[in-house]
């Protein structure tokens, strides 16, 4: 499969996961959280014959964003509720695509002015 269809898999994975969008590009700005952003990392060559590679594997960096505010624009502690979405993307990439998450990376952000908690982690599939 190439890599099209392996991030339209991820971003489908995402979205059952309880995300409610799903880019594909660093620069796209959700407009409901929680969201994602799946984006190509790198592509690695498998099975080397005297013509060059016989496949590819992908990597994909994928950013969880998570709203750091509550309704009234006041901080709110996001660290749970990231956890928790983690935990559940986690399980699905298990149980559908037979990998899992070994690293993630959390740091605080802005997206339009607001405050927002991300989650990012790099996928091999």
């Amino acid at each position: 499969m190439d890599f099209r269809g392996n991030r339209e898999k991820l971003k489908g994975l995402l979205l059952e996961c309880g995300l409610k969008e799903v880019g594909t590009s660093k620069a796209h700005t959700p407009s409901y959280l929680p969201a994602g952003i799946v984006s190509l990392a790198n592509r690695e060559g498998i099975h080397k014959t005297s013509r060059g590679y016989a496949g590819q594997k992908y990597s994909f960096e994928v950013h969880l964003i998570e709203d750091a505010t509550d309704k009234n624009g006041k901080p709110i502690d996001t660290d749970a509720k990231l956890v928790d979405l983690l935990y559940t993307v986690d399980t699905a990439i298990q149980d559908r695509l037979f990998t899992e998450i070994d690293k993630v990376e959390f740091y605080d952000s802005l997206l339009n002015g607001k405050q927002v908690r991300i989650g990012k982690f790099e996928i091999e599939i």
